[in-house]
């Protein structure tokens, strides 16, 4: 590689034309450059190749010169389809197998290269699999890249034959393979296959002043003549670690597509972007009328689905500030660039990321070359690197070139120190390129609105943005482009200039033609700049570089004096990474500058040259911006409020190195100034300013050099801020607010949030005002700013909340309209009758005074008003549901709104009375009995990962409820496995093959969604007994949940059969709900499914059936434990087929009590066992056929208190183990045992863990239980346990650890006995790989005293707190119990082995001074197995025979006059 990268230089400033053919051409490739001489006689003559495909096989063709648009479709013609372009003047080929290879001379092909296997395979994969790509031993997960002219099914049936299929990306001819270790070299040498990496890293975090840097201020200024470019109309999306928010910064300007709660860092990056500084008005974003989509980084749907995204949402620009990987090309490289060349409304920003110090194998050691992987490293896309607000790079910003010598970053932005918004309405500071992309998104945002305004159109062209913003930044390098600030310091003014002064056209061209352009340099120009951009197509990730389309720039002054572009010397030293730029032809950027110092004026030719352009033609726009002496004030620029005392950081716009400033200021518009600075060095565009204390508000600040001069566009204020803002009473009508004074204030304006921002309410002159018209049972954001003299406007205090309900204000009548409960917001078939649909209210009385009469109206879709009156009666604190005589008719379908109000003589609040509901009523059939749906019929739906995108269309009136309305996804119909591994059915469950269709939920990059499947209409109207059943699948780590809900005569009854949560393993199970409660009635079914919070929860349902029950119950049962302790509640839940009507319940014995209001006869009772052992449970259902009853004898155990010391070490195979319980927290990911692992000894062992590496849910806490310990007597217990834990390296991931104690069998807990998180629970220094203890130092040993619970039984409960950080890991937990000070020493050391054992245990009593000892034997249950006394000695050794036991874990007690021992034993 490090040859490839010398040569790039070269190839760069070589000025070759291509129409000289040579003997001898290179191939560029990523692997290196091969020469290839003429050999197309050679291939002619040589046997038929056997390396076919789908009858083609595929080779590089290199022509002599490209080929024209003629050849290709003359090649076309005869089958040989051109695949993707590699320099120089080469494509790959699919060809005929039966092509006559003699024809290919016609075209001007002069070599033929078949690409070796080691050549088709990324630089990264050469030297070992990267760590994230290995997720099962022995196995790595590969990116295959197949040719374009293949289909899918075939790729996928031969790429099945070297691994299991993970994934596809049919829009990027690649799809995810999981292969052995040992097997990359034969799948490369397939001849289907065109490229192969690893799958990318995982999505790693790359963590207001910046307005001011970034002369965002200038476009979107304060004052009221000033331009207001802020984003309005424009939508952006972030894609980062979860839901953003609350904060009002966001108020009306955002909807939240992403989920999980707790992380922060999209907060960050979100505020950065289009925050509106509604609670803090010196922290706001850049586009602050943006509109914010934002999504879960998780598969880069911001990326993947950006056409989609635009269609649905108009997102026209994608911020992300992760990284994948480190410096490369590849196929997710080259489809980014494909996509925006292909979309050119749209525009991806990303950090360029915080990898300064790393080597990449770029060459050139850790300070060169480290620019983070994937997308960013495309020639389209935007990279930006990390300012602070003093134009200071960031030691941690990673720095150029790309992986092939282009320039990257492309430009600079504040990141580093950057107030932005986070969660709960709170502010952080934001920091990295992760903070610097969202800000050049917001400006792009801003340039956006700006184009779209001046050219009255929709849309704005990226590459148009692009160009202005590149063209225009500031240069603080280097001198010219350089790899450590791209092209340097981002200026929005600049390129907003550029485009209100249309200095940009845009043309085509075609390969080998020139295009010319005149520009004309105005007199006392000191610096011209032209540059030309164009969006290329996708490289090729096998070529290196990855310029497909190659233009050439040149300037011809009016002295013909012929001008090059600046280009940088990519050779891997640093010397030559570090040299200014120098003039050269450029074959590498798809954009060229070309700049003069001193033009003289006159008219300037800029010529654009087709260079090499493999595809038809190039489209390209030419910017160009005029430099002069002249200074310019940007910050402040008008309308700011500054305040007495703090620092402000001034700016200004002006060219470097012409001589140094002076900066003033005055207080009464102009008419006096004072010094700010003299002789301010010439290299600045800033200076730091300690506001003076004086009040005006016609304040102005001054910018003067060489003569030349400039100032605030508009007076600004300097005044205080007012505090203490206050809320002294709220009722309905009004308000009143107060704060204190501020000197020399002449009044102040009082603002409320409104739809987005923080509106004027009203005016006072005093330090109070009333405000009306605010609803009061809301929340309400209020602040104050102080008005000058001058009528200018002050700095306006943070926002305060004042929480909904009313303050200080007592209402004698208020009636409140609590719920419409018929119809609700649902849809209706028009197989119901809906000819009188009720309309059905709550309504309930919060005044003092009872309600005696009011008036109920509705409206429905506007139309007449109905009203009907009441006269019952509603007592303080009380409601009534209220049905009205008249009814609606909703036979005709379509979409429907209710408005529903209340009116009540004397109601003081109006803003509890009404309410509104939308019904959708559509059409639908009725089904009759017996019915049965197998979805064979179904066509087959999409199975993608585009989540939410898909729209599937079912069989027999099954409907997919609309997404994004009623639900968020659909269920699709498949065929044999999911496209996932380790999730999803394999086969359907009708006839148990591949070729069989069942439905279900791709939850690939679409977490936490909800899908609604809703039934046709049932007609249960002669049914007696009813009864549905149906078949799932639910398999999967992450698996998430399965509700069944019924429609019948106007309302839903949700969760008819208990929700089915988390993996059920990997078979198909049957499920059913007695229909008898709906008989005589026609009901829809609502299967409601949810995915988890991974790929892994896949659910899928086949054949739903209903029918009549002709035959007794079945009878079958569980519950949600089948161990425990008493006092604990036990749920059981009929699980009996054919539609029973009546259960009874018995337990033996019968020391029970039914709770909750459950009883013998409930259908699902809820149960207390009032003593401990083994209770026999039986279930006997009936229906109008008979009945049967099903006995499971000790299904229940009520464990005793077991005699401590307790030890799991879990080594028994079983988990949970006996009589231990883990509680689920309800995603679907909760302790798991972790297999083979090493321990605190250094040994293999087993263990249990949390995946919080992989478990989002921040927050989110899940327990492993310990059963009941006896700690009734002794005189001190300690818990001691090993644990190992690695934080993932940022603080915004903290996973922490709690330990809780229960003194009554769980029903309360003391929190909090131990309690340790992030660095505090680490055992090894922080990592953000995966954590899995390989060393015995990576464990530690902790203790918790569990003294203060002497005295008790103890229930011991370990609490993960989720943060999405690293794995946590747990070991040999032990409760020991001391009983006398004496007794451990008196009975010596006990030793039993083997543990576990068949069934025989040696075991060993050695220094004992005990005068009796025996041993007692008990099973989990503390069944009494074996008893026997002891003849002791110093020393006893003797065999415990438990062969004629059953497996399972025991409990060998040994006991003394001075106390006792307790060691688990386990029979396998």
């Amino acid at each position: 590689m490090k040859q490839l990268r010398l040569f790039l230089f070269s190839l760069m400033i070589a000025s070759a034309n291509p129409a000289d053919a040579q003997q001898h051409q290179p191939l560029y490739l990523q692997s290196g450059t091969v020469q290839l001489a003429p050999n197309l006689s050679e291939f002619a003559q040589s046997s038929a190749p056997q390396d076919l495909f789908d009858g083609y096989y595929f080779r590089v063709l290199q022509f002599s010169n490209l080929p024209t648009p003629a050849i290709k479709a003359a090649m076309k013609a005869e089958g040989i389809l051109l695949l993707d372009y590699l320099p120089k003047n080469a494509f790959t080929a699919a060809i005929p197998e039966r092509y006559n290879r003699t024809r290919l001379s016609s075209f001007q092909v002069v070599a033929v290269h078949q690409l070796s296997p080691q050549q088709k395979l990324n630089k990264h994969i050469a030297g070992g699999f990267q760590e994230w790509a290995i997720k099962e031993q022995g196995t790595v997960d590969l990116i295959v890249q197949y040719h374009s002219s293949l289909s899918l099914p075939k790729v996928l049936l031969a790429a099945s034959k070297h691994g299991r299929i993970v994934d596809h990306y049919g829009k990027y001819n690649s799809i995810t393979l999981r292969i052995s270790d040992f097997g990359l070299n034969a799948l490369a040498a397939e001849p289907w296959v065109n490229y192969i990496n690893t799958i990318p890293a995982p999505p790693e975090k790359e963590d207001t002043k910046g307005r001011s840097l970034h002369r965002s201020n200038v476009i979107n200024s304060d004052y009221a003549t000033g331009r207001h470019f802020d984003g309005s109309g424009v939508t952006v999306a972030i894609a980062d670690d979860g839901f953003v928010g609350p904060h009002i910064d966001f108020t009306g300007r955002m909807t939240n597509l992403a989920t999980g709660s707790g992380a922060t860092h999209g907060d960050m990056t979100s505020g950065i972007c289009v925050g509106a500084g509604n609670l803090d008005p010196s922290i706001r974003g850049m586009a602050t009328g943006a509109y914010l989509y934002t999504f879960n980084i998780g598969a880069y749907p911001q990326i993947v689905d950006a056409v989609s995204n635009y269609t649905n949402y108009g997102i026209v620009i994608a911020s992300t500030s992760y990284s994948q990987g480190c410096n490369e090309y590849n196929t997710f490289t080259q489809a980014g660039d494909q996509l925006l060349y292909d979309n050119p409304q749209l525009e991806f920003v990303f950090s360029g990321g915080n990898n300064n110090g790393a080597d990449c194998g770029y060459g050139a050691g850790g300070n060169w070359g480290n620019i983070t992987g994937g997308y960013k490293q495309g020639k389209n896309v935007i990279a930006c690197g990390n300012l602070d607000p003093l134009e200071v790079i960031d030691p941690s910003s990673s720095i150029g070139p790309s992986a092939d010598g282009r320039i990257k970053p492309d430009i600079c932005a504040n990141g580093r120190d950057q107030l932005s918004t986070d969660e709960n309405n709170t502010y952080q500071v934001g920091g990295g390129t992760s903070a610097a992309s969202p800000g050049i998104a917001g400006l792009f945002a801003q340039l956006y609105q700006a184009y779209k305004e001046q050219n009255s159109t929709t849309i704005a062209p990226a590459a148009l943005i692009k160009a202005c913003m590149l063209n225009s930044a500031e240069d603080i390098g280097n001198p010219g482009p350089d790899f450590k600030f791209g092209w340097g310091r981002v200026n929005a003014y600049r390129a907003l200039t550029t485009l209100e002064d249309n200095r940009y056209l845009t043309d085509s061209i075609i390969q080998g033609a020139t295009n010319t352009h005149t520009v004309t340099v105005p007199a006392g120009t000191t610096e011209m700049r032209c540059m030309v951009y164009w969006s290329d197509v996708g490289g090729a990730p096998l070529s290196a570089p990855a310029l497909v389309n190659n233009l050439n720039i040149t300037v011809t002054d009016p002295s013909s004096t012929v001008w090059n572009p600046w280009i940088l010397d990519p050779t891997p030293n640093a010397t030559s990474l570090n040299s200014p730029a120098v003039r050269g032809v450029d074959s590498l950027n798809n954009m060229e500058q070309v700049t003069l110092e001193n033009p003289a004026a006159g008219v300037y030719t800029v010529s654009v040259n087709g260079y090499a352009l493999p595809t038809a033609g190039q489209r390209y726009y030419l910017v160009w911006e005029f430099r002069s002496d002249a200074v310019t004030m940007t910050y402040p620029n008008g309308g700011e409020g500054f305040v007495p005392g703090q620092t402000e950081v001034l700016r200004w716009d002006g060219q470097r190195n012409l001589g140094n400033y002076t900066i003033e200021y005055s207080t009464d518009n102009g008419g006096t100034w004072n010094s700010v600075a003299n002789n301010v060095p010439q290299t600045l565009q800033q200076l730091s300013w300690v506001v003076p204390s004086t009040v005006s508000g016609a304040v102005k600040m001054r910018i003067s050099r060489n003569g030349f001069t400039d100032e605030t566009d508009s007076s600004f204020a300097i005044i205080g801020v007012p505090s203490n803002i206050t809320v002294n009473w709220a009722c309905p009508d009004s308000m009143q607010i107060s704060w204190n004074a501020v000197t020399g204030a002449a009044g102040y304006k009082v603002y409320a949030l409104g739809a987005k921002y923080m509106d004027v309410v009203g005016t006072s002159t005093t330090t109070s005002l009333v405000v009306a018209g605010l609803n009061p049972l809301v929340d309400q954001w209020l602040s104050v700013s102080a008005i000058t003299a001058e009528g200018n406007t002050g700095r306006r205090a943070n926002a305060i909340k004042k929480t909904a309900g009313l303050l200080n204000c007592s209402l004698v009548n208020d009636a409140s309209l609590l719920t419409i409960s018929s119809p609700g917001n649902t849809t209706l078939l028009g197989c119901h009758d809906n000819s009188a649909v009720p309309v059905a209210v709550t309504v309930e009385n919060n005044g003092i005074n009872p309600i005696t009469g009011f008036d109920i109206s509705y409206s429905l879709n506007g139309a007449a008003v109905v009203t009907e009156s009441f006269t019952g009666n509603i007592t303080t604190g009380t409601s009534q549901l209220f049905t009205l005589t008249n009814t609606l008719n909703l036979t005709v379908s379509g979409n429907y709104t209710l408005d529903v109000w209340i009116s009540l003589t004397g109601d003081q609040n109006v803003y509890n009375d009404s309410l509104t509901n939308v019904i959708v009523v559509t059409s639908g059939t009725s089904q009759s009995m017996p019915f049965t749906e197998d979805f064979e019929s179904a066509a087959l739906c999409g199975t993608a990962s585009d989540c939410e995108a898909t729209v599937c269309a079912l069989p027999n009136g099954w409907i997919n409820e609309t997404n994004g309305d009623q639900d968020d996804i659909d269920f699709r119909t498949n065929q044999g496995a999911s496209i996932s591994a380790n999730t999803g059915p394999d086969v359907d469950h009708t006839s148990g093959t591949a070729t069989g269709n069942y439905i279900y939920l791709e939850a690939s990059g679409c977490f936490n969604k909800t899908a609604n499947l809703m039934s046709t209409c049932f007609d249960l109207t002669t049914a007696t007994s009813p009864e549905l059943s149906f078949w799932y699948h639910m398999y999967g780590a992450g698996m998430g949940e399965l509700h069944v809900d019924i429609y019948s005569q106007g309302t839903w009854t949700n969760d008819v059969m208990t929700p089915i949560v988390g993996d059920q393993g990997n078979n198909w199970l049957l499920a059913s709900v007695n229909l008898t409660p709906w008989a005589g009635e026609i009901i829809n079914i609502r299967f409601r499914a949810i995915t988890g919070a991974t790929f892994t929860s896949d659910l899928a349902l086949d054949d739903i059936n209903i029918v009549e029950t002709t035959a007794p119950p079945v009878p079958a049962f569980a519950a949600n434990y089948t161990t425990g302790c008493t006092g604990n509640i036990f749920e059981f839940t009929d699980q009996s087929l054919n539609a029973p009507n009546a259960w009874l319940w018995n337990f033996t014995p019968a020391t029970v009590t039914f709770v909750n209001g459950t009883s013998a006869t409930s259908q699902n009772p809820q149960v207390v066992f009032n003593n401990t052992g083994s209770y026999d449970v039986e279930l006997t259902a009936t229906n109008n056929f008979g009945g049967g009853t099903v006995t499971q004898n000790a299904f229940v155990n009520i464990l005793p208190a077991a005699t401590a010391p307790v030890i799991e070490d879990f080594q028994s195979g079983v988990f949970p183990p006996y009589g231990w319980r883990n509680y689920d927290s309800g995603n679907g990911t909760t302790w798991a045992e972790a297999l083979a692992i090493t321990g605190s000894d250094g040994l293999s062992t087993d263990a249990v863990f949390m995946d919080n590496f992989d478990y989002n849910n921040p927050g989110a806490e899940d327990a492993l239980q310990t059963f009941e310990v006896d700690l009734t007597s002794g005189i001190s217990s300690l818990l001691t346990f090993d644990v190992s834990y690695a934080n993932y390296n940022d603080i915004t991931y903290p996973d922490s650890l709690r330990i809780d104690v229960s003194t009554d069998c769980g029903t309360t807990w003391v929190e909090g006995l131990y309690l340790k998180g992030y660095a505090g629970l680490a055992t090894v220094a922080a990592t953000n790989n995966e954590w899995t203890p390989t060393l015995a130092a990576h464990w530690r040993n902790d203790t918790v005293d569990l003294s203060n619970y002497l005295g008790n039984n103890v229930l011991v409960r370990f609490v993960n707190i989720n943060g999405y950080g690293n794995n946590l890991y747990l070991d040999n937990i032990n409760i020991d119990l001391t009983v006398s000070v004496n007794s451990i020493d008196e009975m010596g050391n006990v030793n039993v082995y083997p543990n576990p054992s068949s069934g025989l245990f040696n075991f060993e009593l050695t220094g004992n001074t005990a005068k009796q000892v025996q041993y007692v034997v008990t099973d989990a249950s503390g069944r009494v197995i074996k008893r026997e006394r002891l003849n002791t000695g110093s020393t006893y050794r003797g065999l415990l025979d438990l062969r004629e036991a059953p497996q399972g874990i025991y409990f060998l007690r040994l006991e003394s006059e001075s106390g006792n021992r307790t060691i688990k034993i386990t029979k396998i």
